[in-house]
């Protein structure tokens, strides 16, 4: 063969690759990609009445689509697609939402310049930290007779 033969083979290899998908998943992109560019023209089709089938075979013949396009991978691309967007919105009015309550809970300058009332201070109590454990893990079982209340070191107290 002659190099120009052989160049011009190639040529045409690489125009038909352009149109082929390769088997890989690469492929699985091609219908997200579409599924999320062309979504608003996807459900609009349906609305109207057409099949997945249709629709798909006419991305295909637009060269949107890789050759022997699967309707169904299609079909999927779509709804995870319209799931993915679903969970936008809702996520999108939280956030807003969230802001329109930090707005509501600001104060206002009239109300930060008013003195707040003091808060009333609370005796504290002192407790060892192995006090407060043993009360925390202690048992309190009623006999019928009396309360006798378990602690977790062995020892037990009659109240």
């Amino acid at each position: 063969m002659e190099a120009e033969n052989i160049e011009a083979a190639i040529a045409k290899v690489d125009e038909v690759l352009k149109h082929e998908s390769p088997f890989n998943r690469h492929e699985r992109s091609a219908y997200s990609k579409m599924a999320r560019s062309a979504f608003e023209n996807v459900r609009k089709a349906r609305a109207d009445g057409f099949s997945f089938v249709q629709i798909c075979a006419a991305y295909e013949k637009a060269g949107l689509l890789p050759r022997k396009a699967r309707p169904h991978s299609f079909r999927q691309a779509f709804y995870r697609e319209r799931e993915r967007q679903k969970k936008d919105r809702e996520l999108s009015k939280r956030i807003t939402g969230y802001a329109e309550t930090e707005k509501k809970i600001t104060p206002s300058p009239i109300n930060s310049e008013r003195k707040r009332p003091e808060a009333k201070a609370v005796p504290h109590c002192e407790e060892t930290e192995e006090e407060r454990i043993k009360k925390m893990m202690s048992v309190t079982v009623n006999t019928g007779t009396g309360i006798i209340v378990k602690h977790p070191d062995g020892s037990f107290d009659y109240q």
